[in-house]
This record gives C-alpha cells, sequence and structure tokens, in this order.
C-alpha cells in the first residue's frame, strides 16, 4: 500500500463477502492496519481513489495491482426519430 498511495488518499475496501459493508479511509490507515485487513479474508480489493489504481489480495496468490482505465467517452447512439435520416423502407 504505502509504495503505490500517498497518506491522505481515500483507500476504499471491498470484501469477497459482500454482507460485509465497503469501507472508505485513509490510504495510511489501511497500510498501517493491512495484517487486520487481510487475515480473515480469502479475497478482497482495495481501490485508491486518487489515484486511480485496484489492489486485489487473493489468499495464497499474493497482491495484483493494475491503474483501472479511465472512462472512454463515447458520443450517443442516433436513434430513429429527430436528425436520424431518412427512414429506410417507408
Amino acid at each position: 500500500m504505502r509504495a503505490h498511495a500517498t497518506g491522505d488518499e481515500l483507500a476504499i475496501v471491498y470484501w469477497d463477502n459482500f454482507v460485509v459493508p465497503s469501507v472508505a479511509l485513509d490510504a495510511a490507515l489501511v497500510a498501517e492496519h493491512a495484517e487486520a485487513v487481510l487475515e480473515w479474508v480469502a479475497r478482497c480489493w482495495i481501490f485508491l481513489a486518487d489515484s486511480g489504481l485496484l489492489i486485489e489480495f487473493q489468499d495464497g496468490e499474493g497482491l495484483t495491482v493494475a491503474r483501472v482505465p479511465e472512462p472512454r467517452v463515447t458520443p450517443p447512439l442516433r436513434t430513429a426519430g429527430v436528425g436520424a435520416g431518412p427512414d429506410i423502407g417507408a
């Protein structure tokens, strides 16, 4: 965690059991208590909101870190109606 986040960055922790609520904390606090966070779950994900990094923990497989891509803006689809062009088959 410390290698990837600034201390005041928002870290959102998701567990593989969706009954357990997700929590949002300072990344420094998550890093300080990482062992406690990871000791009772087989899988969890930590999203670093400012840097867009997702850290995945899988018991026995270690950690994977990836950057979540920025959403691409796509133009809206044109539908039939005003401005859609001529009706085919009319």
